[in-house]
């Protein structure tokens, strides 16, 4: 599996990348695909939503929230899109960066 790379992309190739992501995710929550052909990034995040194992309620708000960050990315001209895990790690990464941040500024030699 790849590492976190987004590169800036053509607009052209953005559009392309989430019109393609869009579809499917769409496919993804329906439970079907329906074709065969796939590109190198669109499989490499279907290998990689099958490692999670969520309830239900937590896959939904997981997969809304990754869908938002991953079209926000695609708009903003960077692709190819990142990864469930990726995202996870980032979003990991910037709480602990907030919180970090918070017991700083509470501190007593904090700003």
């Amino acid at each position: 599996m790849g590492e976190f790379v987004a590169a800036p992309q053509e607009p052209e190739q953005t559009e392309w990348m989430l019109c393609r992501f869009r579809r499917l995710m769409s496919e993804v929550r329906g439970g079907v695909t329906r074709r065969n052909n796939f590109e190198p990034w669109e499989l490499e995040i279907l290998l990689d939503l099958l490692k999670y194992r969520l309830t239900q309620a937590r896959w939904a708000r997981v997969f809304e929230r990754y869908q938002k960050a991953v079209e926000r990315q695609l708009e903003g001209g960077y692709g190819p899109p990142v990864t469930l895990s990726q995202y996870l790690v980032l979003q990991s990464m910037r709480r602990r960066s907030d919180r970090s941040k918070t017991l700083r500024s509470k501190s007593p030699g904090g700003p």
